[in-house]
């Protein structure tokens, strides 16, 4: 049976089109078929497109499944449906601690996680809020979903960069998506009076929510006198280069953090592994970058 690969996509955000794009690519320098699932940031969509794919007949159904998840614990029964039939299992940007057991049952699969290092683009993105509010201030700080390990991670980096600042920060919860945090931060400003907001940054864990929070505040600034959004900077996570960085650049955000896309990197690792290489480690971790990089950030804010 001939190799081909699944890539099961969170939704069709600027970020989940840069895995898609880097790991198409990959998939066919290296003459793997590819095809592509998007859940609409749904995890019993995305859960029933998988298990559709697994319940294909064998000529049929794919070798590697590739899944960036929407919320990763509701794959584990779906992760060991796969690897119970041969697929093999790769996972992007989030450690799940049933990837170990797979590993130890089915050691000739590929599977593994490709993910960025979520606490170091936490602790980037508290240096970037520090350089922003050197004298302190509030931050607004939107996070992805609970229990979501990429968020977790993110905050714990941001807490312990911040712990001994003079920043007092406010973390809200979203959905990574713009819409969702337009609606965080509204809800948020609600309980809040303008004449308390003196010197103000909102931080995002990822870009989409970023320039939701800035939507939401525009609206508020359209209606409450007084109040402007122009002093406020927004920053996200992301940083691809048609939308993080292209935001920055223009204006909308003031900052980002690039998060590399590893799709392209899993299926490197897959068809070194199908080609009688060892399986690579359990985690393949990816380093962040500021976007821009924080000593032209300090120049930005002089």
């Amino acid at each position: 049976m001939r190799t081909s690969i699944a890539i099961f996509l969170a939704n069709d955000g600027d970020y989940q089109e840069a895995l898609w794009d880097t790991g198409l690519r990959a998939a066919e320098r290296h003459g793997l078929p590819v095809c592509g699932f998007w859940a609409d940031n749904s995890a019993r969509k995305q859960l029933r497109q998988i298990e559709a794919c697994l319940n294909e007949p064998d000529d049929r159904r794919p070798t590697v499944m590739i899944v960036s998840p929407v919320r990763e614990i509701t794959l584990i029964s779906a992760a060991h449906a796969a690897a119970n039939l041969g697929v093999g299992w790769v996972q992007l940007q989030r450690w799940s601690d049933y990837v170990s057991d797979l590993r130890r049952k089915f050691p000739g699969l590929p599977i593994f996680v490709v993910t960025a290092d979520h606490e170091a683009i936490g602790r980037i993105q508290g240096r970037q809020f520090k350089v922003l509010l050197p004298n302190g201030g509030k931050l607004v700080y939107v996070r992805g979903p609970l229990g979501t390990s990429s968020a977790m991670g993110r905050f714990a980096g941001v807490q312990e960069v911040l712990k001994d600042s003079r920043i007092e920060l406010f973390s809200i919860n979203s959905d990574w998506t713009v819409d969702g945090g337009r609606r965080a931060i509204q809800e948020w400003m609600r309980s809040v009076p303008t004449r308390e907001l003196h010197r103000f940054v909102v931080g995002a864990q990822n870009d989409a929510m970023a320039m939701g929070a800035r939507a939401g505040l525009e609206e508020i600034a359209a209606t409450r006198a007084g109040f402007s959004v122009d002093a406020i900077p927004f920053c996200g996570c992301d940083g691809s280069p048609r939308y993080g960085q292209r935001l920055v650049t223009e204006g909308r955000l003031t900052s980002t953090v690039i998060m590399p896309a590893g799709a392209g990197i899993a299926i490197d690792h897959v068809a070194a592994m199908l080609g009688g290489a060892p399986p690579p480690p359990p985690q393949i971790v990816l380093a962040p970058s500021s976007f821009p990089d924080l000593r032209v950030l300090e120049g930005l804010v002089a």
